[in-house]
């Protein structure tokens, strides 16, 4: 009774860390604070309490090869498919919103959260309340 996406092979906790390597590596290069909130994420995130560090580092190596090999438009459509419910999405974005705060909010990292809002369907009232959140 497992759901789909973890039988096969994508756990929800590896695409948490995929949203947040893809909005850090979105402007070419992963700042220290961008890393920094992405370990602190790992680290502390309660979606995160049953994966030990050395499973957690393995997900941000895995989601940076997956983007290198498949491209951002096809790994937003997995994680559409694969975080099926509302709040599994919503916290997809929510940490994908604390690693771009954390690397100033830049350009690029804001139109990434925007297609996330977008490939998600989350309104602006949920998406300003975790801004306002952070």
């Amino acid at each position: 009774g497992q759901p789909l996406n973890e039988v096969l092979g994508e756990p929800k906790e590896r695409l948490y860390a995929e949203v947040m390597v893809l909005v850090s590596v979105v402007a070419g290069k992963v700042t220290e604070k961008e890393a920094t909130a992405i370990v602190e994420a790992l680290a502390g995130d309660p979606v995160f309490k049953d994966i030990s560090m050395d499973r957690a580092q393995l997900f941000v190596r895995d989601a940076m090869q997956a983007l290198s090999d498949d491209g951002m438009a096809k790994r937003l459509v997995v994680m559409a498919h694969s975080l099926t419910t509302h709040a599994q999405r919503l916290k997809a974005y929510a940490l994908a919103a604390r690693v771009a705060k954390a690397g100033g909010n830049r350009r690029p990292e804001a139109h990434v959260l925007e297609l996330l809002q977008a490939t998600f369907g989350l309104a602006d009232d949920e998406v300003a309340r975790v801004k306002k959140e952070l």
